[in-house]
Parts: structure tokens; sequence; C-alpha cells
């Protein structure tokens, strides 16, 4: 299988390829907590607001065939401005360490790879990716402690 991956600009993230996005996220979460607590209409939201925020950096990866396999994507996070989701609940249990923690670091908020591409690699690279165009001091990510394979993902890759 051919993977291509590409960094997309905040200005070309269309309708399209929102759908895009929402679909392989329903799938990738389908039987999951993750999936309950944020359908794919919600993530279709939040990823159209999150666009415009400073920061803001998606990668996707497509197959060969044009087909959408898997993306990732986040934004620099300003605890000046108001707080929602999750990122408000992260930011009410840490407390005062929230400036330290928090502000001004990126925010890995949305990630997700077709069941059909899992096991070969990119969500890892995805992953890397994202991360390699990022220019904090540091990153954090929300993971419900119940989601032990995306917990075990994340922990393997640091």
């Amino acid at each position: 299988m051919v993977v291509s991956y590409e960094s997309i600009e905040p200005h070309r993230l269309d309708a399209g390829m929102i759908n895009e996005i929402r679909d392989v996220h329903g799938r990738a979460f389908a039987a999951s907590v993750v999936g309950t607590e944020y359908p794919a209409t919600e993530v279709a939201a939040a990823l159209t607001a999150e666009a415009s925020e400073p920061g803001f950096r998606l990668c996707v990866a497509r197959r060969d065939t044009g087909q959408l396999a898997g993306f990732a994507c986040g934004y620099i996070d300003f605890l000046q401005r108001p707080a929602s989701g999750w990122s408000k609940r992260l930011a009410d249990a840490l407390g005062q360490k929230r400036y330290e923690w928090l502000d001004q670091q990126f925010g890995f908020a949305w990630f997700g790879v077709h069941p059909a591409f899992q096991g070969n690699g990119i969500g890892s690279a995805l992953h890397d990716r994202l991360f390699a165009e990022v220019r904090c001091a540091r990153a954090w990510l929300v993971c419900p402690a119940h989601e032990t394979r995306l917990r075990a993902f994340y922990e393997h890759r640091g």
C-alpha cells in the first residue's frame, strides 16, 4: 500500500475534507468511548472552529487511490481565550499549573486512522510529522483512561 503524507494549510480545509475526516474519525472510534463522547458531527464542528486557532496544524495520510487513510491535527492553546470541551476540563483539573502546562503549548486535538489501515505505521507517521512541525516547549493531549489501545499508542510514541 502506497501512502503519502501532506500538511494542510487552514485555508485548504474545505467541507469535502472535513467530511472525509469526520468519516475516518467515526470509523476509527465507532466502538469506543471517544466515538461516544465525540460523535462525528461534533468532530466536524470542532475542526472547523479550531482551524482558525493560532498555530493550527493538520497532517493527512492518503492512499495512492486518493482515499483518506488518517489525519492528525492540533493548535496552540492560549488560556487567555475561553476554553471549552476537553481543553476546559484539562485546565480545570490542572488548577494553577494550567498556565505552566497549557498556555501557549500545542494541543494535539484530533487524530484517527481508518480501521482498514491501522497497524501499518500510518498513525505513528502522522503523529511524528505533526509534532515535527510544532515549535512549542510542550505539547499535550487528552485520552480517556479506559481507551487502552489509544493510551498504549500515545505512551509508545512518548
